[in-house]
């Protein structure tokens, strides 16, 4: 005898949007409150990866199996999708904070000077990956602290031009930071306690 979830997700392999609702109708309120338990009760996250969630059950729908827990599987998407958030804001924060500090004056704190040290290291690192257009361009804006309109002097280039290098040069570094983001937080975590 199968359940009403298996039945239910054989019409949804079917392209049944009934039964799409009708899971949505039994699973999200459920699923909202895992959500919210395991992201410190945050309800604006709790809700976009509900909605995340069911837009990817829809999207592998014909990937699905009946004989598997639906529950389990949602609530491990979720868990996944949250973590990968979590992950995404802290690179997001290490790129501004350190955005914010290579624009200032080097602090005098010790710490501070061991973690501005690091990260510049590393986006020298970064900066030699990217492609020598880009890799002009991002110099002058970020170390020469040149702006749009001077780099397309320099440079003969347009201001829509650089304003697309720059801005594909940064998508690379918030990529690299993002694919090596464990790394990058273990090191800079010990660099706190040397």
């Amino acid at each position: 005898m199968h359940s009403d979830t298996e039945i239910l997700i054989q019409s949804l392999k079917n392209n049944s949007i009934r039964a799409f609702d009708a899971l949505y109708q039994i699973y999200s309120a459920r699923l909202y409150h895992f959500v919210m338990k395991i992201s410190n009760r945050d309800s604006y996250i709790s809700e976009e990866i509900v909605q995340r969630v069911f837009i990817k059950i829809w999207e592998e729908r014909n990937g699905l199996d009946s004989q598997k827990s639906f529950n389990s599987y949602i609530c491990t998407i979720a868990k996944n999708m949250l973590m990968n958030e979590y992950k995404h804001q802290m690179v997001e924060y290490i790129y501004n904070d350190f955005v914010l500090k290579s624009n200032q004056e080097e602090s005098n704190e010790a710490e501070d000077k061991i973690e501005y040290t690091f990260l510049m290291k590393y986006l020298d690192t970064l900066t030699e990956k990217l492609s020598p257009a880009r890799k002009e361009v991002y110099i002058m804006s970020r170390f020469d602290k040149l702006t749009v309109r001077e780099i397309a002097g320099k440079t003969g280039k347009s201001e829509k031009t650089i304003e697309k290098q720059l801005s594909q040069a940064n998508e690379f570094i918030r990529e690299q930071l993002l694919k090596h983001y464990d790394k990058i937080f273990c090191l800079l975590f010990f660099s706190y306690l040397a």
